[in-house]
């Protein structure tokens, strides 16, 4: 799959998803959390969403 073969090639992985996607199971996955480096989102810094990204050492922007 040429997603997850470019998430393997990157030094960085953005994941730029709106709240509505961030508290769902998705059927696709494309990559698994401790993958992901930065996370885009229109929530606010404090947003008990964020809870578990920021856990997972995930920079939300």
């Amino acid at each position: 799959d040429v997603k997850k073969a470019m998430i393997q090639a990157s030094e960085k992985v953005a994941v730029l998803a709106i709240s509505e996607k961030l508290d769902n199971a998705q059927k696709i996955r494309i990559a698994p959390i401790n993958d992901i480096d930065y996370l885009i989102t229109e929530l606010e810094p404090g947003d008990p969403l964020l809870g578990p990204y920021k856990t997972a050492g995930i920079q939300v922007i």
